[in-house]
């Protein structure tokens, strides 16, 4: 058994040593391709009789591409890759017959941007000719609206921001933008006319331009936010600012925030004013922060802004009147109660009397009793602007002055006193 499996190996071994490993044969294609060249159609190529794509190595027939070892019809595009005739990645760029070029009218713009012809450009702000501040004949209808201490307000803003609670925040703002567009239904009414309360749009669940305005500046000033109504006349509307930062700040981060949050392309409509810069925030006429009504995205218009009037009250319940910046137990000199809980200036020429403006004809003084005279009467004096002013208790008038004599003095007509 031994001896056979060692002639065995031997006969292996001569045979190997002979004759090699028999290796075996190509076959070439039948359009005479020979096996691993590549035929005169490419892409193909002739893989041991079989003809196979192979355009990597073998190419692509005029009007078309390599696409790995595929060919596909050629396509003309820009250096970028951008299709003919299709605007490209980066707004505003288009692709015209194979040459980038602006065009921010078709392809839209960066956000933060608007088109300037064909170019972007950064959006300046809305620059109003005329700003009133809490004046007629607005704000006596709608300070007293704006309530952020309302319970049912402070609530509807707690619901909206529930998924970003925490410390104020731009999300925040978002989030109570989406709640009234998507809880109070929308109702054409005109400019003109009483608001509601902030708390009666959440009742009824519904509201013009103006009570959804009211409505936001509520909730935003529940959350620590500083907001405004915006009467806008000249085009019909109102709405919210926002205070988001101060004047000059850069509007990149926000935008880009509102179009992370809403749409990519976005053109940011915001204000700079009394020290800050104010974005508009407009759920009747707007698609998102920063947009509104195309003829209210216009400057040089009269608006009026206006800010609650409840602060004074509930801050400081014995002065619940609010005039400028300050509180006060009653309206002060020269303005009338627009409402129970603010001031209101008389307009030029007119002075305030037993809570009315009143007015006398060039010349004429208004007294204490409201009417007009010829000189101020007995126990009053002129003042520069044409009204009288009593004297206090135990002086007299007398020559446009208030006097008191020494007990057991009298005041003669020279103006001096005199011992009885």
């Amino acid at each position: 058994m031994q001896k056979l499996t060692v002639l065995l190996m031997a006969l292996g071994l001569f045979l190997y040593g002979c004759c090699g490993p028999i290796t075996p044969e190509t076959q070439d294609c039948s359009d005479g391709t020979p096996s691993g060249s590549c035929a005169s159609s490419p892409p193909l190529y002739c893989s041991d009789g079989e003809l196979i794509q192979k355009a990597s190595l073998c190419g692509c027939g005029a009007g078309y591409d390599v696409l790995g070892d595929s060919c596909m019809p050629h396509v003309d595009k820009c250096d970028d890759g951008t299709l003919y005739n299709l605007c490209a990645k980066t707004k505003p760029k288009y692709c015209d017959n194979g040459v980038l070029i602006d065009n921010a009218s078709i392809c839209g713009c960066p956000a933060g941007q608007g088109p300037n012809g064909s170019i972007c450009s950064i959006m300046p702000p809305i620059n109003y000719s005329t700003i009133y501040e809490n004046t007629e004949p607005y704000y006596g209808e709608y300070c007293d609206k704006i309530n952020p201490y309302d319970l049912s307000v402070r609530q509807a803003a707690a619901d909206a921001i529930r998924n970003d609670s925490g410390a104020y925040s731009i999300t925040q703002l978002f989030d109570i933008y989406d709640w009234v567009k998507a809880n109070i239904m929308y109702q054409n009414v005109p400019l003109g006319g009483i608001p509601y309360p902030a708390s009666e749009t959440l009742v009824t669940k519904s509201g013009d331009c103006k009570n959804q305005a009211v409505l936001m500046v509520s909730m935003i000033r529940a959350i620590s936010g500083i907001a405004k109504v915006v009467a806008d006349p000249d085009c019909r509307h109102a709405y919210t600012i926002v205070r988001i930062g101060p004047p000059g700040m850069d509007m990149s981060p926000f935008t880009q925030a509102v179009a992370r949050h809403y749409n990519p392309d976005i053109t940011i409509n915001y204000i700079t004013a009394e020290n800050g810069t104010w974005v508009i925030f407009d759920p009747a006429g707007g698609r998102y922060p920063g947009n509104t009504l195309p003829e209210c995205s216009a400057g040089n218009r009269t608006v009026y802004f206006m800010t609650s009037c409840l602060d004074c009250a509930n801050q400081y319940p014995n002065k619940p009147y609010t005039f400028g910046n300050s509180c006060y137990s009653k309206c002060p000199s020269g303005t009338i109660t627009a409402n129970q809980h603010a001031c209101t200036s008389c307009r030029e020429g007119y002075h305030s009397c037993d809570n009315e403006c009143v007015s006398c004809t060039p010349g004429r003084y208004l007294g204490v009793d409201c009417m007009c005279y010829e000189s101020c009467p007995y126990g009053t004096i002129a003042a520069d602007d044409y009204t009288c002013k009593a004297c206090q208790p135990g002086y007299q008038s007398c020559d446009n002055q208030c006097l008191r004599c020494p007990p057991g003095d009298y005041l003669g007509a020279d103006c001096m006193c005199y011992r009885y």
